[in-house]
């Protein structure tokens, strides 16, 4: 994995949550899925975690697509 542009933030998203937290979020996972592995819940938990810090490292509007209207029925 490449060093963070940024030092002060942790390179592994699994540092950005307390460990109860990661559980309980991991739980909720494995209680809607009926059947998956802790070690299944546990990777989806941490890909949520990059995703909202990568969220918050990119402020502003986003999904949109190149040329698209944030405006319904526009092109």
């Amino acid at each position: 994995m490449d060093p963070p542009d940024n030092p002060a933030l942790p390179v592994l998203a699994r540092m950005l949550i307390a460990d109860e937290r990661f559980a309980s979020c991991r739980s909720t996972v494995m209680d809607a899925n009926p059947g998956m592995s802790e070690d299944m819940a546990g990777r989806i938990v941490e890909e949520g975690i990059k995703f909202v810090a990568a969220c918050s490292r990119n402020p502003g509007p986003g999904w949109r697509r190149r040329g698209s209207s944030t405006r319904a029925g526009t092109p």
